[in-house]
């Protein structure tokens, strides 16, 4: 997504897209598929500068609590276009790796996976159950 100021404060160019209003002051707008697409590669190329250890995990049931079922960010598709460019442009190393999780980022499985990646990439770190 997109921030803006208040709503007043978005370009008259993205004035028909989806929008929430978060509060008086903050006005968030959805991505489109081919703004995702390009933000992935965008990144990709940003991760592909990283020697690692990295991990990117890739929430598949949604970026934000907006972009559940039934939210008015849902947009599966944006949100695949989004991880496929990543997966495309990064060159995935045995120390700079991405995988799916099955789960919102906000879900406790996701916050999960992050943790172990963590504590994988870096062993000292101690996980407390």
């Amino acid at each position: 997504m997109v921030n803006f100021g208040a709503r007043d404060s978005v370009p008259e160019k993205f004035r028909n897209r989806r929008f929430v209003a978060h509060n008086p002051e903050v006005t968030l707008m959805r991505t489109t598929r081919d703004e995702n697409r390009e933000i992935g590669e965008w990144m990709g190329g940003r991760f592909n500068q990283m020697e690692g250890p990295v991990r990117l995990l890739l929430p598949e049931k949604g970026v934000s609590m907006l972009d559940t079922p039934g939210q008015p960010f849902c947009d599966p598709e944006a949100d695949n276009a989004l991880f496929e460019s990543l997966e495309r442009t990064v060159r995935q190393t045995g120390r700079r790796k991405i995988e799916r999780i099955d789960a919102n980022i906000n879900d406790a499985k996701f916050v999960d996976a992050v943790v172990d990646a963590f504590t994988t990439i870096h062993p000292r770190a101690q996980r407390n159950a």
